[in-house]
């Protein structure tokens, strides 16, 4: 708890400082890979991300081996109410299958559903650090199979710098509880992102969280279509002493044409 209030008083400090807009001529997703990048879709603005996702790995315990298998459908939508403030929900379904000893269980069902908002507190633009605040609820509404009892929280401090316009760094630190501990996790990612083309990216990241001392790292591939429709997709990996895991995801986010305003047209030049 005592992170969770340190991150807060941080990011709430720093709210009143002014930045610049938001939206930007090719659209900025929340996918691919795990890291969040400090800057909101902008005022107005309706974009959705959605993925396909499948994870597998193995652990040895010292009496048995466990072996799992799973595969999930995800949906993120943000709609910007202002340059810097969006609101953003999230739903999961999924299926889990595992085998502990060559002993086959599963579950399936809607794994995760969640409301937050992202808030820019600061864009410095080109060769300027920027930084955000995401916070997160998880809800109690699940499937049986994944049922939580209560309000799940997550906050996250969000850090992006463009060193040039081919290349976005982004890190995350934050916390969250996630229904096992009774004390928050401390997680973290670090993602870097190149511009390639002005079709085509890649990206490389880690991310971790602290409290099972467990570092993936993920690379990944985007196709721009446009600047409103982004394909991607991902491999990677996590390992620690007698476990295993590897996930590979599929996605598309789109920025629904018609959602930019008059204004940013004008701010754009689409009208010149």
């Amino acid at each position: 708890m005592h992170q969770l209030k340190t991150i807060l008083l941080i990011c709430l400090c720093a709210i009143a400082i002014q930045s610049q807009a938001q939206y930007s001529e090719k659209m900025r997703s929340l996918r691919p890979g795990y890291g969040v990048n400090p800057w909101t879709v902008g005022e107005k603005v309706l974009q959705l991300h959605a993925g396909y996702d499948a994870q597998w790995g193995t652990k040895t315990l010292s009496d048995a081996v466990v072996a799992h298998d799973n595969r999930a459908g995800n949906l993120n939508l943000c709609y910007g109410l202002t340059e810097k403030l969006e609101l953003e929900a999230f739903t999961e379904v999924r299926k889990d299958n595992t085998e502990y000893n060559h002993t086959p269980s599963s579950m399936s069902g809607m794994s995760v559903a969640a409301i937050g908002a992202r808030y820019n507190i600061l864009d410095k633009g080109l060769n300027g650090v920027s930084c955000g605040l995401q916070a997160v609820a998880k809800l109690p509404v699940q499937s049986s199979d994944y049922k939580v009892r209560q309000v799940l929280p997550r906050v996250l401090l969000l850090l992006g710098w463009n060193p040039s316009t081919a290349i976005t760094l982004v890190g995350n630190i934050g916390v969250e509880y996630d229904g096992i501990k009774d004390n928050p996790t401390t997680l973290y990612s670090l993602k870097s992102q190149f511009l390639i083309t002005n079709h085509f990216g890649c990206y490389i990241e880690t991310y971790n969280m602290l409290a099972y001392s467990y570092p993936h790292t993920g690379i990944g591939a985007m196709l721009y279509i446009g600047n409103n429709v982004m394909l991607d997709a991902s491999i990677g990996s996590g390992f620690k002493k007698l476990q295993k895991d590897n996930y590979f995801s599929l996605g598309i986010s789109a920025r629904l044409a018609g959602s930019r305003t008059q204004r940013h047209r004008w701010v754009y030049g689409e009208y010149r």
